[in-house]
């Protein structure tokens, strides 16, 4: 009996990590110099604040997003993940990909048959 899988990657962008997204440029992509400086600058220093009824949090340090709304944003993005396909047939499932720009990311999962 097959079942569906879904993940919501709606929110995935403020989940990637940026010492292991380093580590992804720099050894699967071979980003070094001034390029993996450049990128290294553009994730790091960044913070988040909440503000509610005037009253304004502390800033937080981010280690984990990209910037949404940005050019480089996605690129890095499908670094992050472009093993994911791999992790997937690993587990030998079906994995159909559904992007529309105007909606969040949403993968969806489903696992193969036995006559697969």
């Amino acid at each position: 009996m097959d079942s569906p899988v879904l993940l919501d990657l709606s929110a995935a962008f403020d989940t990637v990590d940026h010492e292991l997204l380093q580590n992804i440029m720099s050894s699967r992509f071979g980003l070094s110099g001034r390029v993996e400086q450049r990128l290294q600058s553009y994730l790091s220093g960044r913070t988040q604040t909440v503000s509610i009824n005037n009253q304004q949090s502390m800033a937080n340090t981010l280690t984990c997003d990209v910037p949404q709304g940005s050019v480089v944003g996605p690129a890095l993005f499908v670094m992050y993940t472009e093993d994911l396909g791999e992790s997937i047939n690993a587990f030998k499932v079906f994995w159909l990909t559904i992007v529309n720009y105007s909606l969040p990311l949403l993968r969806v999962v489903l696992p193969m048959s036995a006559a697969d």
